[in-house]
């Protein structure tokens, strides 16, 4: 038999007597298909996500049981049945952490935080200096020589650009070609 983990979530509409009800529903079914429950956790009361069939809050349950592997779609379509139940989520317990994991992430989380910080600058210290990074990409890059086009002086509306045709094309870029040749030459 292998051990499952299932959380549930009962209507919030509901009493905690029905819940308890609903938990006692689960159970039954568990061992009617011929599982063991192990534990059973009741988290009461709490706000969903999001909305689940125009309710905001639902009761939460966690039990832990063993089954069949066999079982467990006759155990989720047994849970789907029950209209008091919004919500399910059914695990392997070999794909949950261990105790000891979670015992280590606890740990981690109440460390004080400055002890799991690296050192980062201050942005504080001086917003117009430049980081290592940014001095190394302005070195590294190549300096433009590209003189600004000239400005017109007088304001006579331009005339609308005729389509180009291909041969047109094919010179421009053999002249924007050379005018990079050129340029590159010269900063060697």
């Amino acid at each position: 038999m292998t051990e499952y983990e299932l959380l549930y979530v009962a209507g919030g509409d509901e009493t905690e007597d029905a819940s308890t009800k609903v938990t006692d529903a689960v159970n039954s079914a568990i061992l009617k298909i011929g599982g063991k429950v192990l534990s059973e956790d009741a988290w009461g009361r709490r706000r969903l996500a999001y909305e689940i069939d125009k309710q905001d809050y639902g009761w939460y349950t966690v039990t832990r049981f063993s089954l069949e592997a066999l079982q467990t779609n006759e155990l989720m379509a047994q849970l789907r049945l029950n209209d008091k139940i919004i919500r399910t989520v059914l695990l392997r317990a070999d794909e949950l952490p261990s105790d000891e994991d979670r015992e280590r992430a606890e740990e981690a989380a109440k460390s004080p935080r400055d002890a799991r910080d690296t050192k980062r600058p201050s942005a504080k210290a001086d917003p117009g200096a430049k980081t290592e990074t940014q001095a190394a990409s302005e070195k590294s890059a190549p300096k433009s020589t590209v003189k600004p086009a000239d400005t017109k002086t007088n304001e006579e509306p331009e005339e609308p650009k005729k389509k180009e045709t291909a041969t047109e094309k094919k010179a421009r870029q053999t002249k924007l070609d050379e005018s990079l040749g050129e340029l590159l030459k010269e900063e060697e």
